[in-house]
């Protein structure tokens, strides 16, 4: 009989293995290049039973155990390890663990083995797994002329006849990992030789089954990618964009020459202002460092928001636009991945369909990644088999870390071990870029040696601190409305409701007198994407002529490129408010721009900046800050140490801790608090739902289209055709509290997959394409 690995189209299985083989060479580590051949030989040994081809072809309809494939090929896998000689250490109970989880999150193997090292005792649950396992050897011995001669072809036909042959294999085999597991090795490197072997069979697994081949990456040379740079620097004729174009171009060079100094070190970072052209300079250093270090492979620029990927991605892209063969294979040069992206149609070179380029994007195959910090970390520490799939592509990677200061304080211990433990088993070296340097990163060597230098010049902004005394949103809104003057403004506030409080009442105000003629315009993630999008497109252009003043979250804080005259800030962490300082004069407009610190209280009397940040941190940044009449931008950074020092001090690093601890005991699912598989940079957001807004009759027309193309049978078909609808459906969809459910409607895709939605008739009730989601009940809630 014909064995087969997937029904839809059928592959061979034998095939198949041939293939993960191939694939897994090319995306696994050189050094561990006979672990991923023995791995990917035998991760679907168990497809060889007539109970899981069965299953395959709809014979069995019960999915009873032993249609399962992944024990039996684990410790098939482990045996021929253990027969090739790689006994000592961990090694073979990495590969088990690597085959048991390859269809699910990873697991603890800890459970798939025995109690003792002596005898596996019919009371434990073992020795029902066994009996199981033994079951389907049996079945498999049934067909031994054809199993065998088709792993003699892949050229472990040897180790397949004693396995089968010896009455005794999977017990012995398991009680010998199980001796291993007792030695107890104090090997701190497991978790990051495990991930690397799981990821390379993973990927390589599910690239064969979508019939596709792993793409090429592709770079183009550092020289010819300057020359396009330096052509967006000429004289605009605008005397202060020009001014602040020289600088940045001047602290671009002085990173070249930093990089070229230090090349030989993994861990750097660039301080430098806000406004100070990071993008580029971050960009081209980590071009100089891979063409410095040949076996440097990809880059992968990491950022905090969802918000910011596709402006900073769009302008990396537009460097590579005028290249002939970039036009013909982009996906080699350039992806960029978060959980909105997917297949550009308009793109598309008629050679993949949206499925497989969902495919590459996971296995992140291009020579240049754009993707978000939980994309990045919870790949680097974690246990969910999709994020999994592209940890193999940190290895001889150049991680480029934006705006490094998003990430939650008490993280910090654990994203330094994470930067130190990538760049001394994989190869990584990590560039991290920030405008406000923490203090928990004291290996990195800053390429920008000068910096303060920098910080004097982009004296642009300065912090007025106001907050001795406290007011309301009312109070606020009063006070603000005295001030005004024939300036654009930006007020950005700490929670949705107080944004939304705030500018109903500076409508009102605004209603009763506007000498200047001012816009009132509202931004945060309580509108959907696509006027999120719309709304600061808009901003851009009428900042050059209009008088605005805009209510805001912190969606604005980093990397949204937008140059306010006067910032109001309430007040927040001190990270946070010199990111919101970014977004005054930015352009150094020949004054320096104010931006008032405020503290504004809610109905329970406690600031709104404690709500959300607790109240340790605003403490420490009412006591810094209350010392102060005035801050200059020049002084910034100085003020900036003094609060990490202080965080440093007062923040708990014990979250770091446990989550490392877990690495280095590989404890992925203990039902453990901080368990690998519990890492989550973003914190639950259990009292939340996602909310599908059918704004207009695009969005009304997608969902009936996505409902039509979930009907289809074909899994991969269906995969190609939901994908494009699905990327334009996430431009309408917030997320919201669940306290409003009951006004939310459950509209049916299939039986068993329903979304929330609220419909197009429902439009003027629920939704204003002004302020977004109309919500009636207090929510202090943030939302980025």
């Amino acid at each position: 009989m014909d064995f087969f690995s997937h029904r839809e189209p059928n592959m061979r299985l034998v095939d198949h293995l041939y293939q993960v083989r191939e694939y897994s060479l090319i995306y696994g580590n050189i050094h561990f290049s006979r672990i991923h051949e023995i791995v990917a030989c035998c991760h679907d040994f168990g497809k060889y039973t007539t109970y899981f081809q069965d299953r395959l072809f709809e014979k069995e309809k019960n999915k009873l155990d032993v249609g399962n494939h992944s024990h039996i090929s684990a410790v098939f896998t482990a045996y021929v390890m253990l027969e090739r000689g790689f006994g000592e250490g961990r090694l073979p109970l990495l590969t088990y663990s690597a085959v048991l989880s390859h269809h699910s999150r990873v697991k603890n193997y800890e459970k798939y083995l025995p109690a003792t090292t002596i005898k596996i005792e019919k009371h434990e649950e073992m020795y029902r797994k066994l009996e199981l396992l033994t079951k389907q050897k049996e079945n498999i011995k049934d067909n031994f002329d054809i199993v065998y001669k088709e792993y003699a072809e892949l050229g472990f036909g040897q180790e397949f006849k004693n396995f089968i042959k010896d009455e005794n294999s999977i017990s012995n085999t398991l009680l010998e990992l199980r001796k291993e597991d007792m030695c107890k090795h104090k090997d701190k490197t497991l978790y990051w030789i495990h991930q690397q072997i799981f990821s390379a069979l993973i990927s390589a697994d599910k690239i064969s089954a979508s019939r596709v081949k792993p793409i090429e990456q592709k770079f183009i040379d550092f020289s010819k990618l300057n020359c396009i740079r330096e052509s967006k620097f000429k004289d605009t004729g605008n005397k202060g964009i020009t001014k602040i174009n020289h600088i940045r171009n001047e602290i671009f060079l002085k990173v070249q020459e930093g990089i070229k100094k230090s090349y030989t070190s993994k861990l750097f970072s660039i301080t430098a202002p806000t406004g100070s052209g990071k993008t580029m300079t971050g960009f081209f250093a980590a071009l100089k460092l891979k063409e410095l270090k040949p076996e440097l492979k990809k880059i992968v620029y990491v950022l905090p928001y969802t918000s910011i990927i596709d402006q900073n991605y769009d302008e990396i892209r537009k460097l590579y636009i005028s290249d002939k063969d970039f036009k013909k294979n982009e996906y080699g040069y350039i992806m960029k991945h978060h959980h909105l992206s997917s297949y550009e149609e308009e793109r598309s070179d008629e050679i993949y369909n949206a499925g497989d380029y969902q495919t590459f994007m996971e296995n992140w195959e291009s020579g240049v990644i754009v993707t978000t910090f939980v994309q990045f970390l919870e790949t680097a520490v974690g246990a969910n088999n999709k994020m999994l799939k592209k940890f193999h592509a940190l290895k001889d990677a150049v991680i480029l870390m934006d705006e490094v200061q998003a990430v939650d304080i008490k993280y910090f211990k654990l994203l330094y071990y994470v930067f130190k433990k990538l760049s001394e088993e994989l190869n990584c070296h990590i560039i991290i870029m920030t405008a406000t340097k923490p203090l928990f990163f004291p290996d990195a060597v800053e390429l920008l040696e000068d910096n303060e230098k920098y910080f004097n010049v982009f004296n642009r902004t300065k912090l007025v601190c106001n907050i001795d005394s406290e007011m309301t949103v009312k109070e606020f809104a009063d006070y603000f409305s005295d001030k005004i003057e024939d300036k654009s403004y930006m007020i950005v506030v700490n929670t949705i409701s107080q944004s939304l409080d705030l500018y109903g009442l500076l409508q009102e105000n605004f209603g009763a007198f506007n000498e200047y003629g001012h816009k009132l315009k509202y931004l945060s993630t309580n509108l959907i994407p696509l006027h999120r999008k719309q709304r600061i497109e808009e901003l851009k252009e009428e900042l050059d002529n209009e008088k605005i003043i805009l209510v805001s979250t912190q969606v604005v804080e980093a990397g949204v490129d937008l140059d306010f005259d006067e910032v109001y800030r309430d007040l927040a962490p001190l990270d946070s408010i010199i990111q919101c300082a970014g977004r005054c004069n930015r352009n150094n407009r020949g004054f320096i721009g104010n931006v008032n610190v405020v503290k504004m209280i809610g109905d329970d009397n406690r600031t709104y900046g404690e709500k959300i940040y607790g109240f340790d941190i605003i403490d420490i940044v009412s006591k810094i800050l209350g010392s102060y009449d005035e801050i200059e931008e020049r002084t910034y950074l100085q003020l900036i140490n003094e609060y990490y020092q202080k965080i440093s001090i007062k923040k708990s690093q014990q979250v770091s801790k446990e989550f490392i601890s877990s690495i280095e005991g590989l404890n992925f699912d203990e039902n453990y608090k901080y368990e690998i598989g519990k890492f989550s940079l973003i914190d639950e957001t259990n009292g939340y739902m996602d909310v599908y807004i059918e704004y207009d009759e695009e969005a009304e027309d997608l969902l009936q289209q996505y409902i039509e193309a979930y009907k289809i049978e074909d899994i991969n078909k269906r995969m190609e055709v939901t994908l494009p609808i699905k990327k334009k459906m996430s431009s309408y969809y917030i997320s919201m509290p669940k306290k409003y459910w009951r006004k939310i409607e459950k509209f049916n895709i299939v039986p068993g997959y329903d979304i929330l939605r609220i419909p197009l008739s429902g439009m003027d009730i629920y939704y204003d394409s002004s302020i977004g989601y109309k919500r009636k009940e207090d929510d202090s809630a943030i939302f980025y």
